[in-house]
């Protein structure tokens, strides 16, 4: 099997009329449900509500980090919000220009520059750090690209439901080891796999990251099932 873009093939896929694509994936070796392609060509009226609650936050000169196929960067788009998708999958960027986003960036979170109002972390953002240690330097340089009184903004779940003991775990640390949140995925599409680590951090472990970076820490919404809303703004 090849190593490519796998999200930016399924997308083009879809957007090419299979429009019943899905990517499998597997978490941790284990298969889990596979992603509905359509679900990252959804318009605002289709979004989660902590990702409605999002899109009404945003301040300023924004940034999506993790743009994916650009639903969000379409929808500031049409508020007249000055909006830059951020994307490391090459194909999905290219994509994103057929589907009309103005500015699109093809690089990591972490090559990131510029200054803005508002970064976002749509989609489990918050994730893209991979562990405890990565998300504290993911937001420790997004700390450097924020103008004064700009914010991170992201949306993502707390694990904590799939544990056999979810009030027994310990108490979050910036230094733990084998965190419930941390897991590996292999994602599958068209014989085309990538595979990558990702975190799903519980709101007292952000508070934690947030502290160690000098930024404010705020929870705005709560979804159905352990998912959360968070900023961390420059003070």
């Amino acid at each position: 099997m090849a190593t490519s873009d796998v999200f930016g093939l399924a997308f083009e896929a879809y957007l090419n009329g299979e429009e019943t694509a899905e990517i499998e994936v597997k978490i941790n070796g284990e298969l889990d449900d596979p992603i509905d392609v359509a679900h990252f060509f959804r318009g605002y009226e289709e979004m989660p509500f902590l990702e409605q609650y999002a899109m009404n936050m945003v301040e300023g000169k924004v940034v999506d980090l993790g743009a994916a196929a650009g639903c969000h960067a379409l929808h500031l788009q049409s508020m007249n919000v000055d909006v830059t998708a951020l994307e490391q999958d090459k194909t999905a960027c290219e994509l994103m220009r057929r589907r009309g986003v103005m500015k699109v960036m093809h690089r990591d979170a972490l090559e990131l520059d510029g200054k803005y109002d508002t970064i976002l972390l749509m989609m489990n953002g918050w994730g893209m750090g991979k562990d405890i240690q990565g998300t504290l330097n993911l937001v420790k340089h997004l700390k450097t690209c924020l103008n004064p009184g700009g914010m991170i903004l992201g949306d993502t779940s707390d694990l904590v439901y799939m544990q056999e003991n979810e009030k027994g775990q310990p108490k979050p640390s910036l230094n733990m080891k084998n965190y419930y949140g941390e897991l590996h995925f292999e994602v599958e599409y068209a014989r085309h796999v990538n595979t990558f680590n990702w975190i799903y951090p519980d709101p007292t472990l952000l508070e934690l990251i947030a502290e160690e970076a000098g930024l404010e820490f705020t929870l705005h919404a709560e979804g159905e099932h352990y998912d959360y809303l968070v900023s961390m703004r420059l003070i």
